[in-house]
């Protein structure tokens, strides 16, 4: 049996054993049958100590507690086509970490600037060039731009990422937890060796990703006043009631 056989992927399906990553703003998504290397979470509970004189003890002011999740995971691919597959899914996870901005850019060019001719453009990088003193400088595009939305996740792997307020986790990512991501690792394993694709590139047969993420969660958390769990919180965190 082999790693992306067609039962271990129909069974990964019907257990939601994806990891699934949402970008929120665009829509975005990536999805990979990978082994879980790593996952981890953490609950620190912040208090502000205040030291009395004569008093042993500090008196203790609940603050928070603030959660932060590790996760990482093997990317294999038995073939080529595994590899462009796998390497297209972490093109796209990559490009999640990245914001909108209040302008397109299309062929390097601002949507301001889009529709000049090419050599409209090769003048203006001419004349850059001439006053730096350099040929070939690259034209930046839409260095003015502001960003309109932070690239926000949804990360979803079974019960353990998910929003708890969902019953039955979706094939889109749309029902993952809302996190920031810290940043993310990209490693390949060299041992294991590589696909040349020709003008295509080099595809690696493994790929390790690491992530720290920080979530948000998007329903109350703790008790109420009758002791009983807020709403949602009673699934809170891995979806058992």
């Amino acid at each position: 049996m082999t790693f992306k056989d067609p039962y271990m992927l129909q069974y990964a399906d019907s257990h939601n054993l994806w990891i699934r990553f949402m970008h929120i703003p665009t829509k975005q998504k990536a999805k990979f049958f990978a082994i879980v290397t790593d996952i981890g979470d953490n609950f620190t509970s912040n208090w502000n100590d205040e030291d009395v004189y004569g008093r042993m003890d500090p008196i203790s002011t609940f603050q928070n507690t603030r959660r932060s999740i590790s996760l990482a995971f093997s990317l294999f691919s038995e073939c080529s086509d595994d590899a462009l597959e796998n390497m297209k899914e972490l093109d796209s996870l990559i490009q999640m970490h990245y914001p909108v901005y209040n302008s397109d850019l299309i062929e390097g060019k601002s949507a301001r600037n889009r529709d000049l001719p090419d050599n409209d453009s090769d003048k203006r990088n001419s004349d850059r060039a001439k006053e730096g003193e350099m040929r070939n400088v690259p034209r930046i595009s839409g260095d003015s731009s502001t960003i309109t939305a932070s690239p926000l996740l949804r990360v979803q792997f079974s019960n353990w990422l998910m929003d708890n307020r969902i019953n039955h986790l979706s094939k889109d990512g749309s029902s993952g937890i809302v996190c920031k991501s810290n940043g993310i690792g990209v490693k390949p394993n060299i041992d294991m060796g590589a696909f040349e694709l020709g003008i295509e590139g080099l595809f690696w047969k493994q790929i390790d990703i690491s992530m720290e993420l920080t979530p948000f969660h998007t329903h109350p958390l703790g008790f109420g006043t009758n002791g009983r769990p807020r709403k949602y919180f009673g699934r809170f965190p891995y979806g058992q009631i």
